[in-house]
């Protein structure tokens, strides 16, 4: 299975991360919406951003939205420790009744995606938005879900164990002192009258690659494209 612009590069002073909340875009089965689509509407409410951080479409493949070191607005009250996921579909063909319209391919990337976050963060808590606010949203069982697909199982997802600290024999602490006395004691250069920033990676003002991009948080924010809200994606494209 192919996934559109999707890897699982966990940036550098990446938030805590303790929580996935699953969403539907609350738009009518079979029908494509595109992560710009869906940006566009969150963006036209005043946000930053879209508020999922993936998106799944019908063929499985997996879009990469807000980036994951900035706070979502997907689910009010759990967006800090947070990521969100949004598959397209959430409401039957008419757009009148909100329903589980998961393709296969989307199912099988859903799997896929939400083990793979869990190998990258450790153990975490899993919901569906309407366990954490009044909506139908993602329109399916996410705790049936969860448990028939051992997801939270740690053998399966063999999450690497730490090792312990091997003790040390009397000899290394009396080398490991001589060495780091070597190092104390060793005599320190002037600095110079001037900073010298010719050898800086890059511009003072320009923010380290590394460093979440500071952006308003977005705590009680929550998604606007859910099945309470049928009909979003004809008001957008009027």
């Amino acid at each position: 299975m192919q996934y559109a612009n999707f890897n699982f590069n966990i940036p550098a002073g990446m938030r805590r991360i303790d929580t996935l909340v699953l969403h539907c875009s609350a738009t009518p089965e079979g029908r494509d919406v595109t992560v710009e689509q869906i940006r566009k509407m969150h963006l036209k409410n005043g946000w930053v951003d879209i508020g999922y951080h993936y998106v799944i479409h019908l063929d499985g493949s997996i879009h990469l939205g807000r980036p994951l070191n900035q706070i979502g607005a997907h689910a009010a009250g759990h967006n800090t420790g947070s990521i969100g996921i949004c598959y397209i579909g959430g409401m039957d063909k008419d757009n009148k009744k909100a329903m589980d319209t998961r393709t296969p391919a989307q199912r099988a990337a859903l799997l896929e995606l939400v083990q793979q976050l869990i190998r990258a963060f450790g153990p975490l808590k899993i919901y569906g938005h309407n366990q954490l606010s009044n909506k139908s949203c993602p329109c399916f069982d996410v705790p049936s879900w969860v448990q028939s697909s051992h997801l939270l199982d740690s053998v399966t997802l063999s999450y690497p164990q730490k090792s312990s600290n091997p003790v040390q024999p009397k000899w290394y602490e009396s080398v490991f002192e001589t060495i780091k006395g070597i190092f104390t004691n060793k005599p320190q250069k002037p600095k110079p009258e001037t900073e010298d920033t010719s050898r800086d990676p890059l511009p003072r003002s320009i923010p380290h690659p590394d460093k979440p991009i500071p952006l308003p948080v977005e705590e009680n924010v929550e998604e606007l494209d859910a099945p309470e809200n049928p009909g979003w994606l004809d008001t957008l494209e009027d």
